[in-house]
């Protein structure tokens, strides 16, 4: 879902020069990732590390960028939220180690946990958000034709 996401990004940002390199680490770190879990693990993490850290740039430039600018509400909501939901995954993926030791929590305790943030709050919520995203640049284009 992220290369769509960063796709619908692309066509709400003004120019900036740094958008091709975003689009160009979300291909590339999904190919590292996957040639690393084959191959070699330091390489799995460079992936890993480049494709979170996109995704921190398409986060942020999203947040600044409902800040500033007066859109739907429901838009501005449902893409709040997913960006919300990916940030708490981080923080929980941060503090998994130590959770970890102090809870006995197990990987399969994080998995569910995990992916229904990730499903539901990142993706969903995000899907949701660029829709009302889109409706909402076609009525303001067609009011502008008008």
């Amino acid at each position: 879902m992220v290369p769509i996401f960063i796709g619908a990004l692309g066509r709400i940002m003004t120019k900036k020069s740094w958008y091709p390199w975003v689009v160009a680490i979300d291909i590339i770190g999904p190919i590292l990732i996957a040639i690393g879990m084959i191959f070699s693990k330091p390489i799995e993490y460079v992936g890993v590390t480049l494709f979170a850290c996109n995704i921190v740039v398409y986060t942020a430039y999203l947040l600044t960028y409902l800040r500033k600018n007066a859109l739907d509400i429901k838009a501005a909501f449902f893409l709040g939220l997913s960006c919300l939901a990916f940030y708490t995954v981080i923080v929980i993926s941060i503090f998994y180690p130590l959770l970890k030791n102090m809870y006995s929590l197990t990987i399969l305790d994080f998995i569910p946990i995990y992916g229904s943030l990730h499903a539901f709050g990142f993706v969903l919520c995000g899907l949701i958000g660029w829709v009302y995203m889109v409706d909402f640049i076609k009525e303001k284009a067609n009011q502008s034709a008008s």
